[in-house]
């Protein structure tokens, strides 16, 4: 995913009128990189669980590396709405970017294997055909 970037602290006005040195304010660029891991279900399917693991990065122009911590975790506090529409977009106009051959498929646990009823695979058989019907 392409790195989403911020500018924090600091007016659109501000940045325009005057350079930002130590001459004209006590605030200083520092970088800031924020690590998210993004999940869903796909509606109607509560066995399908995606995890998405990507990044912004963003300036925030503070007095010290303290005030800019504190100034992320403000703005993230009221953020997590904005960025879930953001990568949901991304990921919609993305996804038929992304060959099979680019995926990877994991088995995380050993396979749970039950003696079935003839019930069970009646029941098994007409949940197929009606999924696939």
């Amino acid at each position: 995913m392409k790195v989403l970037t911020f500018l924090h602290g600091v007016s659109r006005h501000r940045w325009d009128e005057d350079e930002m040195t130590d001459e004209n304010t006590s605030h200083h660029p520092y970088q800031a990189i924020t690590h998210y891991t993004f999940s869903f279900t796909i509606p109607d399917d509560e066995t399908t669980k995606v995890t998405i693991k990507t990044k912004t990065t963003g300036i925030s122009f503070a007095t010290s590396p303290e005030d800019a911590l504190q100034q992320i975790k403000t703005e993230n506090q009221y953020s997590k709405q904005s960025y879930a529409a953001y990568i949901l977009h991304y990921v919609r106009e993305n996804i038929t970017s992304v060959d099979v051959t680019d995926a990877d498929l994991i088995y995380t646990d050993e396979p749970t294997i039950t003696l079935m009823t003839d019930e069970d695979l009646l029941d098994f058989q007409r949940t197929v055909v009606s999924a696939n019907g």
